[in-house]
């Protein structure tokens, strides 16, 4: 699904999305099976963080963990959606990713 993923160090992956027009840090506690979101945005906006160090974002995202198989669908389906927008539409000049 995607084309590029960066593994710093210590859980963290840097994933390329949209044609390396979005990126999305995450957290993966592998030992409670767990992925946090821990960044999404735009690559500009990348490129001001710290990939390694950045936290939760709260006031920009509402982050929960995807446990259930409902919500992993959904969030496939969400992404599939985004990904499939087409650049200069509402969806695919949001900058949102969920």
């Amino acid at each position: 699904m995607f084309g590029t993923a960066d593994i710093p160090r210590d859980g963290r992956v840097v994933f390329d999305i949209g044609g390396n027009k979005y990126r999305l840090v995450v957290w993966i506690n592998y030992a409670y099976g767990v992925v946090y979101a821990r960044f999404t945005g735009t690559h500009r906006d990348y490129d001001k963080i710290n990939a390694q160090t950045v936290r939760r974002q709260e006031d920009v995202m509402d982050v929960r963990p995807i446990r259930p198989e409902a919500d992993y669908q959904a969030a496939l389906a969400e992404i599939a959606r985004l990904m499939a927008a087409g650049v200069g539409t509402p969806t695919g000049a949001s900058g949102s990713m969920f």
